[in-house]
């Protein structure tokens, strides 16, 4: 192929306009109605050559409209390429493409690997689709959340952090009344001690609603939220406030006995002087109310303002967890042979790297990469247009439970689902090979 030849190969793909309005890109939303109406959408092979996650309306464009332009201008371009091996004994590689051929060897290889493995554990597999299927669930739930919560990350609770707070809080109040329920005539010490454990667990549950409740108003009383959630949180205030205001009485109850105690005895003594009733009572009142608030602010401190963002989270990292651990398993018996095989892709990717450094003094070799350029220029044009029909179609199909089908890694006979919602997460493609 002569260089004039190359550079109207080029220059014809370079040509064409899929700009907005223009005649191509009209014929492209032609498609749009048809598609519209399709509840399941199929989408090319990511893994295979040609291209990636076009539906069918964007290849029978890109084929019938685009297709033909760019093949020709592939072949100047692997001719230009060829044409620096027969000006120099090294090199000739077309670095780009060669690069894509072994990928697409690579992952050829690794679904023939997998289909063999799954055709010898085909339950174990379906329970994988189905761990598969829940997680991309939960992820897309979690990033719902996510968005509402300006992408802010959730706040998990440490477990054993708060666990340690709130007994902690238990113990200080006991320690803080064990004298005053030990004093009364009807407790024995061993009854006492479980008497003011029992008062500390009682606040320390109080204080983890109420701080709780505090951090979750939001959540449970905003404008938009309904009646039922508003009543939840009335429920939990009026228990936390029950179990507070148990525990305040119990531990004034005790401290008037023992008080009223103190002065019989101190009476059959002889002695005498005031006694600050109100400061006796209400200084160790003031001192459960201490630890109350300490424990409010510790649950304020560490829980998530909305209580469903850290629980999604907690559930889509086990339901990751799971599917990684039975994946594991199921990939176990050919994990070494995909080893291997990754090994020779990365080789042979070396040695293609080396030969393309070899060949960059060449004659020619300048040229060559500038046709690419262009090519890969005029493609991000076509990808745009194609980006821009996928986003239409989204707005435009109104189907309830619309789909896209995914060709699966390792079973090219088999589809992998996601939502229509999800599809402008998939890159489109047009490959070299």
């Amino acid at each position: 192929m002569s260089e004039h030849e190359r550079e109207s190969a080029i220059a014809a793909y370079d040509e064409l306009d899929v700009s907005a309005g223009s005649e191509l890109r009209d014929e492209l939303l032609r498609h749009l109605d048809a598609e519209a109406q399709d509840a399941r959408l199929k989408l090319t092979d990511p893994f295979g050559p040609g291209t990636s996650n076009l539906t069918g309306g964007m290849l029978a464009w890109y084929q019938g409209s685009i297709r033909g332009r760019r093949d020709a201008a592939l072949r100047a371009i692997a001719d230009a390429f060829r044409d620096i091996a027969a000006n120099r004994n090294a090199g000739g590689v077309f670095l780009d493409r060669d690069l894509q051929q072994v990928q697409i060897d690579l992952a050829q290889t690794k679904r023939d690997l997998k289909r063999s493995q799954q055709d010898q554990h085909s339950t174990l597999h379906k329970a994988l689709a189905d761990m598969e299927a829940m997680e991309r669930r939960l992820e897309r739930e979690f990033n719902e959340l996510r968005d509402k919560e300006n992408n802010r990350p959730p706040r998990i609770l440490n477990w054993a952090l708060y666990g340690t707070v709130l007994l902690a809080i238990s113990i200080s109040e006991m320690m803080l009344n064990f004298e005053t329920f030990n004093s009364l005539n009807f407790f024995t010490p061993f009854i006492a001690s479980a008497f003011a454990l029992l008062i500390g667990a009682g606040l320390a549950f109080a204080a983890h609603l109420h701080g709780t409740l505090f951090k979750q108003l939001e959540y449970y009383t905003g404008v938009k939220e309904r009646d039922s959630k508003r009543w939840a949180a009335w429920q939990v205030f009026g228990l936390g406030t029950l179990a507070l205001t148990t525990v305040l009485t119990a531990v004034g109850y005790a401290r008037s006995q023992y008080l009223a105690d103190y002065l019989t005895t101190r009476e059959m003594l002889g002695g005498g002087g005031d006694t600050d009733a109100f400061w006796v009572i209400g200084g160790s009142l003031l001192g459960n109310v201490i630890v109350w608030i300490v424990g409010v602010i510790f649950a304020y401190i560490l829980h998530d303002r909305n209580p469903d963002y850290p629980e999604k989270a907690v559930e889509l990292n086990r339901a990751t967890t799971k599917r990684r651990r039975l994946e594991a398993r199921l990939e176990g018996p050919v994990r070494r042979e995909i080893e291997r095989a990754e090994a020779a892709a990365a080789d042979a990717s070396e040695k293609l790297k080396a030969a393309d450094r070899a060949q960059r003094g060449a004659k020619g070799y300048r040229e060559a990469q500038a046709y690419l350029g262009r090519l890969i220029s005029q493609d991000g044009r076509v990808i745009a247009a194609l980006s821009a029909y996928r986003t239409q179609l989204r707005s435009q199909n109104k189907i309830d439970g619309a789909q896209v089908l995914i060709p699966a890694a390792g079973k090219s006979d088999e589809y992998d689902t996601a939502p229509l919602s999800d599809y402008g997460h998939y890159d489109l493609e047009l490959k070299l090979v």
